[in-house]
This record gives C-alpha cells, structure tokens and sequence, in this order.
C-alpha cells in the first residue's frame, strides 16, 4: 500500500487494480449469510432510529500493557487484536462460526477510496480456534481489506445481490475502529447497531460501545462490555488457550427484582439473556423488520389480538370452561401503609387501559372496550389468630378460589386485588386478573410501578405523572394491520411440524372426556428437584452449549416419550411476545404459546434429544406469528373442534421463584403465581429456589388421578438426573424413580407398559 493519489496511476493499471480488488471481494463475502452478527433484545422497527448511547468498556492497565507489548505499539496491530477479541466474543455470545464485522478505511490512505467508506472483515471462529492463531487471521483479513479498499463496497453488494435495507450493512450490524487509523464519520451514513470504539493515547488504551437503545437493554450492552475486557485480558495474557476456554462472568445483577425478573422471556432478551431456550446464532436469520407501534389516545374500542380470540372461543364453551385467571401472591415485609397500597394500584389501573376493559360481541365479532375510569377496592382479610401454618394455608386456599372464580366480561372490573393480614408487619397481596387482559409477563411489570407508585404516594409526593408511550389496544390494532399480512404469507409446513393439530404429547384413548362443555377443573401438585441434579443439568447445559431451560425442555419431552412412545412429540412453551421496545413495559394478555414438535426416538441419546428439541425450538419460534389455534386449520382445512389453543403438554421455567424488591420501608417478595393450563391436560411449570428447583404440575383432575401426578413428577427427577450424569444414554435406558414401580397397576392408574420398550401408555 502507498499514500500516492491515483491521478498519478496510469489508467490501465487503475482498470487492472480495480478488477483485482473486485474480485478478492467476490470470493471474500461469496455465500455471505445477510444476518447480524448479533440478535437484538428488541424487533427491529422501521419507525425512526432513536439517538445512540454508550456504555464504556474498562479495561486494565496490566491488559493494556501487555497488549501494546505483543502489537509492537502498531495501531494496524492493535486494532487486529482488538477485532479478533471482539469476534472470539460473538462466537462465545451466539455460536456464529462465520463471522463478518466491519470497519473503515485507513485514514493514510483516504485518497485511494474516495468512493469508499466500509471494510467487511470475515472470519471463520470455532471453539477450537487458539486464540494467537485467530488474531493472525484477523490481522492477514485485515490487512488484506486495506489493500483492496478502493473498489466501493457498496457494488460489490449489489454484484452479490444482497439488498441494503435503510442505509444499514446487511451482512452484519457490528462495526469496530480505533480513532487513530479510523474515522469516525466515514460511518454516520451507515446504521451499525453496535459500534465498538477504540483509541489509542500513548500507553492508555480506552474503548466504548455505542448502542441503537430501541434494539438493545442497557444491561445486555454493559455485560458486553464486560465480556470484552475479560477476552482481552485472556488473549493478551495466554494467545494459546481456544475460543472455547474464555471465561465469561455472569450476567452482573442490575438490582433484586430486575435481574430476577426480567419480563424478558424464551425467545429473545438479547445474544447473552441466559433464559433464553433459542440459539441467538440460529435465530439470527429471522431478523425482521416491523413497522413502529402509533397511539390511538382516547379510543374506546378495539379489536382482539390473535391470542385474545382463541381465549374468547375457550370462554364461549360456557360455564363449564376454565375460568382462565392469572393470580400473584406477593408478600409484603414492613410497615405498611395501607392508603398509599390501595391508592398505587388504582393508580397503575388508571395508567393502563387494558386493566379497565371490558368485552363484547357485535354483528362483526368481540371487541374490548375502554372504559375511561375504574375503582379497584382492596378488602382487608384478617389471618391474624391463626397460627403460621394455618395462616399460609387459608391464604393458599383465597389464591385458589380467586384463581377458579369467574369475573363477568361484559361489567367488570376485570382485576381484583385482596390484602391478607397475617403476623405484625407481614400480610399477603393477592393479584387476580382474566386473562383477556393479563398475563404472567405483566406481574413483573405491574410489581416495579406499584413500586414506584407506592414509594411516592407513602412519602406524600404524586405518583409518576403520564401514562405508557403505548396500550394494549394499540398493539392489538398494530397486529391486525401488519401481522395478518404476515400469517397469509406464511407456509404451515415450515412452521414447527405444526401441519398436524391433532397430534398431542399425551395422546386421549377411547372416552376421552374433552368437548366443547367438559368440566376441567385444575390441581396442583409440586415436589423439590434437588440442587445436585440442577447442578447437573447446567453442567450439561454448558457442556452442549444450550441454556438450563433446553435441557429442562429436553427432559420434559423424554417424559412423554417414555409414557406414550409418540415419534413426534409436541409441547407447547408461553412466549411472552414482548420483542418490540415499546412492549417491553407493557401490561396485557401479549403471550402466545408456540409449539415445539420433536422427533424422538428410544435408540437416540439424551443429548441427542437436546440438539433434536433445541431444532424444532428454533423453527416453532421462526412460526411465531401464525397462532396455535390456526395451525390445523391452515394446514388441514379441519382445526381442532372444541379445542382449547393450549397444547395439551405445556412447559414452563421461571428465572427465580423468589423475587424481591425494597421499596421505602416494605420489602415485597413474589410468593407464587397462580394460572391453570386453561385447556390443557398438564402444565410443567419450573421455578429456581433453594438452589434446586420446584416443580409444580398443574392438572386437568377430570383426566389424572393425584397419584399419577406424583408418580410422573417422580419419574421426571429420575430421568433428570440420570440424563446429566449418563447424556449419551439412550432414551429407553434412562432409569426411572428405583422408589417407584412404573407400569405396575397398583402403584400408578393409568400408566400400562408396551411390548417394545419399558415405556408407559397413559389411557385417558
């Protein structure tokens, strides 16, 4: 490379270089994969890009002098390191083994690419990489993109037939540079998600991320940062360890109620959220665009969500249906002050239109109507006089009653909160509210503004002026309108296996009770997985490179298997569906169910039935968008008359089943939440406590018998155990609770062994 200008170059050798560099930049990007580099937390809008900002990334001088050590004080040196860390990092955060970044051109040698402002680095990353061996790819990609940065990099996108959407570079939303050889505004036409910027001050090295916070949390960004002085720091002092053998800390805790309960759910919360069950590399080609959310203030109708609809239909069975609530017992330490309680929750009702709808059916279908006021009461129970244990008995025993009983949609309210009095400085909020208009993913939500509605109200000061940016029926209507569109386009068959609607988990035998006016009542039972076996299973988790909640799913489904010897199992997993930034705050029944359909077989290990299930995870979450309920009838013509939208198996894992949060001089604790299957047979629902975990198994009693459910919560610990000790076992050969007989008739109604395998056959 030279400083000279190319009027100073004969025209036949410009024409000849030219050509040269277009071609290594075919063969360079050639398959190039038009995804991100790294999924956001939030679905991307096509509505106006908000201001960046920017979260600082500390790096230590021992690092630092190490690093200017092995780079020779080069910048060209330096920003090869600081690239290859950054790549090493996107393959630990999402398992993109193809990895393209960009930067810009080199400053000395502006006057060769005038026409020309970006650089695509692409490199190959695997566990196995040694990290020495990774930096010199990176420095040769490097060195190579400066010596062919005159062709502009936009025609090579269009040769490639890679379109440019919105001014952002297609093949990856990551840019790195370092100030010293790299302009920062050959960039500002360009929309990078993250850009990783980097100076050079004599012997101080600082860098700092600049971040899009309509696409990413602040706290996914600052684990970033951290993440990436960690990486230095073992590249700089070991270049011959592997990608692999980085260590990245936990997630750091933003606080006790946010890091515990995160309204983030299963299919997204960014590349690092640890509860997602989706590989962020595979679901990095479902990036999508979606056209920004409008408020429709002071309308007083709107239509039913999707999700909403198939509830609707459930209800319509009549009063032999589920009652379909979702209740949270919160616990309350400290002086209360009962008027600033009460007066914080009709605040958050008055703040949320959705707390205040109401439903009914015209001549074109149901609609929810936005009443402009509502008045919650808290009545006062008084468990006083009872002794402890009694007393968290008969509050259990209010849960459950507020759980089965049944609002009127048509009058409302249809929210209700009852305050337990319990010992000095200790009582019991009970939240109850019909699913049409909540949902578990808006406790959380609801909890932080009685928080803050609380705090200020009991100190004699306003609460929080304003309202949210966006309601419930605002993303109803922005559903209708776009997402429909989307569902007609779409091509069942590629959607989770879900073309069969009639091909349950748990599969009804002759007399199956199920109809349109069955009368499913709903238990709860729950046991203790011990913490050794949790410890097992995020062993293995790490091991496979899957997150807690896959391999827990992957148990579940290895269940099933074992009593029904299905070779398709179907589960279905509640989505909370908050993806866009404007939902992330909002109250309402936003949840979806998706249906994760494996294929199992009893000759494949447990750990080939996590790679199996964390696929099909994959492609029921790439089918979001086409509601459960419309799947049979999309694919078969037939539906599933009288059926519920719930999948008959349902699987769930909570963060943490304790979540706390200090507000003045109150502690509020999440106790339990409450919500049945609401049409399905049975509800695996998993929470973290105690370091192990609890699992709860909610019922459909007009189908089980308690003792079942004992018996296959015991089996379901068993097999989980076995499973991280003995991951290349097969299936068939993974032992059962030795404590309990399986398949004998007098220890579990229900079950019946099969010829072919020791597996067990529930006859409903």
């Amino acid at each position: 490379m030279t400083g000279m200008s190319t009027s100073f170059l004969p025209p036949g050798i410009v024409d000849a270089r030219l050509k040269a560099e277009k071609d290594y930049w075919l063969e360079k990007l050639s398959a190039a994969r038009a995804v991100p580099a790294v999924p956001a937390d939030y679905l991307r809008s096509t509505g106006p890009r908000s201001g960046n900002e920017t979260v600082e990334i500390a790096i230590d001088e021992h690092t630092i002098g190490r690093a200017l050590t092995i780079c020779n004080r080069k910048a060209e040196l330096i920003l090869a390191l600081l690239a290859a860390t950054l790549k090493a990092c996107i393959h630990r955060w999402t398992g993109l083994e193809d990895i393209i970044i960009c930067t810009t051109i080199h400053e000395q040698y502006g006057d060769l690419a005038p026409l020309n402002k970006v650089l695509a680095l692409r490199d190959r990353v695997l566990p196995s990489s040694i990290l020495r061996d990774l930096m010199h790819d990176v420095k040769r990609t490097l060195f190579e993109a400066y010596a062919n940065q005159k062709y502009p990099f936009g025609r090579i996108l269009d040769q490639l037939g890679v379109a440019r959407p919105d001014a952002r570079v297609p093949i990856t939303n990551v840019a790195i540079l370092l100030r010293n050889i790299n302009n920062r505004e050959n960039l500002n036409h360009l929309k990078f998600d993250l850009t990783f910027l980097f100076s050079l001050d004599g012997e101080a090295l600082s860098g700092s991320i600049e971040y899009d916070p309509k696409l990413f949390r602040p706290e996914t960004v600052e684990m970033m940062a951290g993440h990436f002085s960690e990486a230095l720091s073992t590249v700089a002092a070991d270049g011959e360890k592997r990608v692999g053998e980085i260590e990245l800390s936990s997630p750091r805790e933003s606080g006790p109620f946010e890091s515990e309960w995160t309204v983030h759910g299963p299919t997204f919360g960014g590349p690092l959220y640890a509860g997602s069950p989706f590989r962020p590399a595979a679901l990095a080609a479902h990036d999508s665009e979606t056209p920004p959310l409008e408020r429709h203030a002071g309308r007083k109708y709107f239509p039913l969500t999707r999700e909403q609809e198939g509830l609707w239909n459930l209800h319509l069975k009549g009063p032999g249906s589920d009652s379909g609530n979702v209740v949270a017992i919160l616990t309350l330490y400290g002086k209360l002050d009962l008027t600033s309680l009460e007066e914080g929750i009709n605040e958050i009702v008055r703040r949320h239109e959705v707390l205040r709808a109401t439903f009914a059916a015209n001549k074109e279908g149901p609609v929810q109507i936005v009443a402009p006021r509502a008045l919650v009461g808290l009545p006062v129970i008084d468990l006083s006089m009872l002794r402890e244990g009694n007393r968290e008995q008969e509050t259990a025993r209010l849960a459950m009653r507020l759980a089965r009983s049944r609002f009127d949609l048509s009058r409302g309210p249809l929210f209700a909160a009852s305050l337990v009095c319990g010992a000095e400085d200790v009582h019991s909020l009970i939240l109850a509210a019909h699913e049409l208009i909540f949902d578990r993913a808006s406790i959380p939500v609801f909890i932080r503004e009685l928080a803050a509605a609380y705090s200020a109200l009991s100190k004699g000061r306003p609460s929080p002026p304003g309202e949210p940016s966006f309601q419930f029926g605002d993303f109803a209507l922005w559903q209708q309108k776009w997402l429909q569109e989307r569902i007609a386009g779409h091509c069942p068959e590629k959607i989770g296996g879900a073309q069969n609607g009639n091909a349950p988990g748990l599969r009804a035998g002759p007399g199956d009770p199920r109809g349109p006016a069955r009368n499913a009542g709903v238990s709860r039972i729950a046991v203790t997985v011990p913490a050794e076996v949790k410890k097992g299973l995020e062993e293995l988790s790490r091991s496979e490179n899957a997150p807690l909640f896959m391999t827990l799913l992957s148990a579940f489904t290895s269940l099933l298997f074992r009593y029904r010897a299905d070779a398709e199992i179907e589960v279905g997993v509640p989505d909370p569906n908050r993806e866009l930034f404007e939902t992330e705050g909002m109250i309402g029944p936003l949840s979806r169910w998706l249906l994760v359909r494996a294929k199992v077989s009893g000759n494949i290990s447990f750990r080939d039935l996590i790679a199996r299930v964390s696929e099909a995870s994959v492609n029921a979450y790439a089918g979001r968008y086409l509601p459960v309920a419309n799947l049979p009838a999309q694919s078969n013509g037939k539906g599933r008359a009288g059926e519920s939208p719930v999948p008959r198996a349902v699987f769930n894992l909570n963060p943490s089943a304790n979540a706390r949060m200090e507000v003045c001089s109150l502690t509020i604790e999440l106790t339990q939440v409450l919500s049945g299957p609401r049409g399905s047979d049975l509800f695996l629902d998993l929470s973290e406590k105690g370091g192990g975990l609890e699992a709860s198994m909610l019922y459909n009693r007009d189908l089980f018998e308690p003792r079942t459910i004992e018996i296959m919560l015991a089996h379901f610990t068993a097999m989980a155990k076995d499973a991280a000790a003995r991951p290349d076992t097969r299936l068939i050969d993974l032992s059962l609770d030795e404590n309990v007989k399986a398949g004998a008739e007098s220890a579990a109604p229900g079950f019946e062994g099969t010829d072919e395998v020791e597996q067990f056959d529930f006859q409903l």
